[in-house]
């Protein structure tokens, strides 16, 4: 299927800056497919850093990672590939998707369980969700990196076969915390920072227990158009100034980091 068909219906966030030309950007653009919890932070690192490389143009493909994967499979013109889970950046290492030596680890992050703010219901782990009063749970699609790590943690507790009965499974983080907001289930799986979108609308109930950090690697992808300034954009993002912009929207250091 040719990649315009896997791109159809996935937002793309053009942010278009306007300066004089440099003779190493001018008018140069390269796309981004990121996970979709990136959304706000990596808009604002974009919109950075253009203002410092005047005439570069960073349009954002955000949606669920596997589904960014099997666009960039199908031939898709990406330059940079930001993953919500390892396993993703993994396998597009192994079919030479990636080019592996500028594989980072840019951020972590951490899965939540969320419920509208006027939730009167007690939930403090996994098991609470196993209350009769909980009834439906917004729950991601298998592309969701959440939704995986979140299936690993409640079968290591022995709860799948009694929660995945009340899971509405939803396309998107941004439909999952909707759904919880408007209290159209009564509690929903996602990352921290998704939960972060929406203040006063819904609030953590508790951090799922998971095994492994998680990490969000980035990294160019292996027939970039652009690759000289898909590396400049990954550097910028590693950068102290790209760092603070994703810890303002509540991501975590990757593991290591200083």
């Amino acid at each position: 299927m040719r990649w315009r068909q896997w791109i159809l219906g996935v937002t793309l966030l053009g942010i278009a800056v306007t300066g004089a030309l440099t003779p190493a950007w001018g008018g140069e653009e390269i796309i981004v497919s990121a996970a979709a919890s990136l959304t706000q932070s990596l808009g604002q690192a974009a919109k950075a850093f253009e203002n410092s490389h005047p005439g570069s143009t960073v349009r954002l493909n955000l949606g669920a990672s596997g589904n960014l994967l099997q666009q960039i499979a199908a031939g898709a013109p990406v330059d940079v590939f930001i993953s919500a889970d390892e396993g993703f950046m993994d396998k597009g290492v192994k079919e030479g998707l990636i080019l592996t030596a500028t594989r980072r680890d840019l951020v972590s992050n951490r899965v939540v369980v969320i419920v509208p703010t006027d939730s009167r219901l007690s939930m403090d782990s996994l098991a609470s969700l196993v209350q009769p009063g909980v009834k439906r749970i917004a729950f991601g699609n298998p592309a969701m990196p959440n939704a995986k790590y979140a299936e690993t943690a409640i079968k290591a507790a022995g709860l799948w076969g009694q929660l995945q009965p009340k899971f509405v499974l939803c396309s998107t983080v941004v439909q999952s915390v909707n759904y919880v907001a408007q209290g159209d289930v009564d509690a929903g799986f996602v990352f921290a920072t998704d939960a972060a979108t929406a203040p006063g609308k819904v609030k953590v109930a508790f951090t799922v227990p998971v095994q492994e950090p998680i990490v969000y690697p980035v990294a160019a992808v292996a027939k970039a158009p652009h690759p000289k300034l898909a590396e400049a954009f990954i550097a910028y993002l590693l950068s102290p100034d790209g760092q603070a912009i994703f810890r303002h929207h509540g991501f975590l250091p990757p593991p290591g980091a200083p």
